[in-house]
């Protein structure tokens, strides 16, 4: 093992419940009735695809990009009143692994401007190698792009990496890109399938450095 590579929303600040409130007060807005099965299938993915497919199955004028630019505005507010706290653990966590030599980065599907800000806030850009957001791949996840450019980014294989996920396009993600996962279980979004992780665990508080290592044995 060479790096660990954390997706963030969910896994570093539980940010997940603020898109679903986000998400639902724009669809009430358009007039939208979403099942849960459709929205429990955009987590971990970026918002744009995930626009796509609603568009494809409901009429509404307002364009994709004027959505996207409405959602990233009411979550840069959540950021800034401090609404968005840190996932339990995952500080220690990511601090422990820096103090063990290992690398680390953030690939997430969020916009590039908001995990910059989101790691400052909470401190965890001091311990990154690096930072990637969905605007750097073609392909968002489930596909392996944005894990595949992270371990290059970091000079290793992808053999040698760990991701930490909370959704099932995020671990299928990991999965393709044939890196070793650790499925998080987000309370928020029970029904994600993590199966295909190596390991699932459900609080950060008790997973160590050790237990990480040990999935390479």
């Amino acid at each position: 093992m060479k790096a660990i590579i954390f997706d963030m929303d969910g896994v570093l600040i539980d940010s997940e419940k603020i898109y679903c409130d986000i998400e639902q007060q724009i669809f009430d807005e358009l007039g939208l009735e979403i099942s849960d099965e459709l929205r429990d299938s955009f987590v971990g993915m970026q918002m744009h695809k995930a626009w796509e497919i609603i568009k494809s199955h409901f009429d509404f004028d307002m364009s994709i990009e004027e959505i996207l630019v409405e959602e990233r505005k009411r979550f840069q507010e959540q950021l800034d009143a401090g609404a968005v706290p840190p996932v339990e653990g995952a500080y220690k966590l990511m601090k422990d692994i820096k103090k063990r030599g290992y690398k680390t980065a953030v690939a997430s599907s969020s916009y590039r401007k908001e995990i910059e800000i989101a790691m400052e806030i909470h401190g965890y850009d001091e311990f990154l190698d690096h930072m990637l957001s969905g605007e750097d791949v073609k392909n968002g996840k489930p596909n392996p792009d944005i894990f595949l450019l992270t371990s290059e980014k970091l000079g290793t294989q992808p053999e040698e990496c760990v991701v930490i996920e909370d959704s099932e396009n995020g671990v299928n993600a990991a999965k393709a890109a044939k890196m070793l996962c650790i499925g998080y279980r987000n309370v928020d979004f029970p029904n994600q399938d993590l199966s295909k992780a190596d390991l699932v665990v459900d609080s950060f508080i008790n997973l160590s450095i050790e237990k990480i290592e040990a999935l390479f044995d």
